[in-house]
């Protein structure tokens, strides 16, 4: 059984509307949010006929994006100070030795809220739910999900949740 680390991150950045030059955020937001968890694989997840029937090399892709959100997709490298998601770092496919898979997310200028992720592959959960309190002052997200065996060959889906309007969207990749 491989053991993950999941690390969910908020890049707290500040949206420089207008602005030619950099802002200093204040102390309170100048720290990214995040949750940290070490967990293992569990083997008693129900699977749901829909979320197997997603989890096919086929749903590896473009996710298909739903009000609040603007950007997602599975990333191997992120650039924490960027300004902005960047759908360039996209990927469909990370070879089964990586030992780190990020879950890039934007949502709509001014939205605030929880956004939850949920795990899977081969339709079972791999972890806990991790959620991010995402504010005002963000511009993207990240879930950071790290496996130091790296990744068994198969689909994984991650379901991004925006917990107040149950808006749902998934991200699959596949690891090979």
């Amino acid at each position: 059984m491989r053991r993950f680390t999941i690390v969910g991150l908020v890049v707290a950045l500040i949206a420089l509307a207008g602005c030619g030059g950099t802002a200093t955020p204040p102390p309170s937001a100048a720290a990214p949010a995040s949750a940290v968890a070490t967990l293992a694989p569990s083997p008693s997840a129900a699977a749901s006929p829909s979320a197997a029937a997603s989890e096919s090399p086929a749903a590896a892709g473009t996710p298909v994006l739903v009000d609040p959100f603007t950007s997602a997709g599975a990333a191997i490298d992120v650039d924490d100070a960027a300004h902005a998601a960047d759908p360039s770092k996209y990927v469909t496919a990370i070879p089964s030795t990586s030992t780190s898979v990020q879950i890039v997310f934007a949502l709509k200028p001014g939205t605030v809220g929880r956004v939850t992720m949920n795990l899977t592959s081969g339709g079972t959960a791999v972890m806990s739910p991790l959620s991010i309190d995402y504010g005002t002052i963000n511009s993207w997200g990240h879930f950071k999900i790290d496996s130091s065996n790296g990744f068994s060959p198969g689909v994984y889906v991650a379901t991004l949740t925006f917990e107040p309007t149950g808006a749902a969207i998934q991200v699959a990749f596949t690891s090979s």
